[in-house]
Formats: C-alpha cells, sequence, structure tokens
C-alpha cells in the first residue's frame, strides 16, 4: 500500500480516498509478472545499490595444494534509481458536484502503469544499447568500451587469451535459418575459463510488429524446407517438423517501439539486465486546504515511483535486426 503524504481537509477528502482505494485494490490485482522481471535480476529499494558481477566460471576442479576461492566482485555494477511521478487534477467544484460519480477507471489506469514501469525502462534500455559499466574498470579509471549488444564481446576481460564473442546480428526474418545460427551461437559462446557456456534460447522478446510474424514461425508444426535426393535431382518443396515449437517461449513486449528488433535470450544464463522499483510508489495528496488548491482552485492527487535499471552481461541475450 502506498504511504500517504496527507495535505487533506474534510471537503474533498472523500474523493481522493475513493481514488486512492481504488488504486490500491487496481495495484493489488496486477498479478501478471512483467516480462522484465523474469529475465533480469528484480531488486526492490529506493537507493543506491551495487550488484557484484563475477568474471568467472563455477565448475570443479581437482583439489591439488590449497583450494582456490572465486571472488564476487572483480566487476560490479552500481544502480542509482531515479524518481518518476504520475498524477492527476480536478477542479474542486467538479469533484464536490452532485453529478461527479468518480474517477473514471483513472486510479486503475495509474496501477497499470506502475506494475509495468520497469518494462518500460528495461524497453528503452534495450534500445538505445549503452555501454556496459561492467567493462568500466575503476581501479584503471577506464570507462567502458562495449555495449550490452556489440560485435566484439571479451570473453574474459581479464584474460586476452579466451576467444571475444558478438550479440548483434541481423536476419532476413524469422526463420529456421535464423534460429539455427542462434542456437550455435548461444551453445558455443566462450564462459571466461574459455570453454563453451552451451547456453539455449528459451525465450523470443518481440515488438508488438512482429508478433504475428513470430507466431506463424514458432506455433507451426512444419516449416519448409527443400528435400534433396541426389547431387542431380530437382529440390521438391517439403516439410519438417519444427523443432523450435515448445522450446522456445514467445514473449510480446508492447513496450518496444522499434519494429524490427528480435531479442533471443536463455533464461538460465547470466542476467542481461538488472532492474530496481520501490516495492510501492508514494502518493501524494493536495485538496482544499493545500497550497496547491488556493494557487489553482484544483485538488490532485499524485504517486512518485523510484525506479532504474542497468545492462548487466551480454552473454545469454542476442539482439537480431529483421531486415527483411
Amino acid at each position: 500500500m502506498p504511504f500517504p503524504h496527507y495535505q487533506i481537509s474534510g471537503d474533498a477528502q472523500r474523493a481522493l480516498e475513493e481514488f486512492s482505494t481504488e488504486f490500491d485494490a487496481a495495484l493489488a490485482a496486477e498479478e501478471a509478472v512483467p516480462w522484465s522481471r523474469m529475465f533480469g535480476v528484480a531488486h526492490t529499494g529506493l537507493f543506491r545499490a551495487t550488484f557484484p558481477i563475477p568474471v568467472s566460471s563455477a565448475g570443479y576442479v581437482a583439489r591439488k595444494g590449497d583450494d582456490r576461492y572465486r571472488t564476487l566482485f572483480e566487476r560490479s555494477l552500481t544502480m542509482i534509481p531515479e524518481e518518476f511521478h504520475d498524477g492527476v487534477e480536478a477542479k474542486a467544484l467538479e469533484v464536490e458536484a452532485p453529478d461527479f460519480i468518480g474517477w473514471g477507471g483513472e486510479p486503475a489506469r495509474i496501477a497499470r502503469e506502475t506494475r509495468r514501469f520497469a518494462n518500460v525502462l528495461t524497453a528503452a534500455m534495450l534500445e538505445a544499447n549503452g555501454r556496459l559499466s561492467f567493462y568500466a574498470d575503476r581501479d584503471l579509471g577506464t570507462a567502458s568500451a562495449y555495449n550490452l549488444f556489440d560485435d566484439t564481446h571479451p570473453g574474459n576481460v581479464f584474460d586476452d587469451s579466451v576467444a571475444a564473442f558478438d550479440n548483434l546480428h541481423t536476419a532476413a526474418a524469422i526463420n529456421a535459418a535464423m534460429m539455427k545460427a542462434a542456437f550455435i551461437r548461444f551453445a558455443t559462446r566462450p564462459a571466461p575459463n574459455g570453454k563453451p557456456m552451451g547456453l539455449t534460447p528459451t525465450h523470443m522478446i518481440v515488438p508488438s510488429a512482429l508478433a504475428q510474424e513470430a507466431k506463424d514461425f514458432l506455433e507451426s508444426d512444419n516449416i519448409q524446407t527443400a528435400l534433396t535426393q541426389g547431387a542431380n535431382a530437382t529440390t521438391p518443396a517439403g516439410y519438417t517438423n519444427n523443432r523450435w515449437k515448445n522450446i522456445v517461449e514467445l514473449v510480446v513486449a508492447k513496450e518496444l517501439t522499434n519494429a524490427t528488433y528480435v531479442y533471443l535470450i536463455d533464461a538460465n544464463g547470466p542476467a542481461p539486465w538488472i532492474t530496481q522499483v520501490a516495492e510501492t510508489p508514494e502518493e501524494i495528496r493536495f485538496d482544499k486546504d493545500s497550497d496547491y488548491y488556493k494557487r489553482t482552485g484544483k485538488i490532485a492527487i499524485g504517486y512518485n515511483l523510484v525506479a532504474g535499471v542497468a545492462g548487466a552481461l551480454p552473454h545469454a541475450i542476442e539482439r537480431i535486426q529483421i531486415t527483411g
């Protein structure tokens, strides 16, 4: 439940309390988990937080001599959330009029936007493709030189002998060729120890503009292929089972605005981003006893939400631009 700052007289209190009650009920009813929380590290809090990013690979080795322990803070990411605001106002005369029958569903709309705001921030972060603080060396004072989606990610920032990898690609369409290439890249992507991570795409995130194309591909039982029976044989059109059906789950993210980007993610791999959102927004009310009313003749109710998002590790995510 939001914690209100009361600046209320008895005249308009009932209308503002009704708004607040409707907001609380709608916020509690929003049960769907935002897609941004499904794939990233989700932290609840109001203040700056630091997250460890280990540059190492879990795995057992033979015990020979002193045991070696992997540090979790070889690199770290600092999250500094920001404040965001939404609210509504109305003339006090209109709210107190006999024909005022409620807030027209606005509390529920604000509650819905509150729940999905982490998605909004994450979508903007993905499309902006900013620098990753993972690559910034605070000891040497060097800034990051790599974006979340980049053509040459170091396999190990401390060891140049580990092969680099890329997670920024193009494809003509959402089709078998795109998926085959992506599955190979994920499976062979090097861990910091140089060995393949063995990742597998589990989800495809698409904007609304690509939802139907993605559904046509991922939900079809068969896909058209070429069946060649010999060196000089003709190549008839044929069908083969769609190996990606029920393997890759489709997520339609309406918060994405670029109509050409597809994102493949291994939900079991390293988190590609971190979100931080306050547990509940701060609620502020102004009625006829407030300075706001004295200046404007209006009452108002607003919500301040503390939230932030930052890219984390690039290994388990790819961005593919559909060019066809």
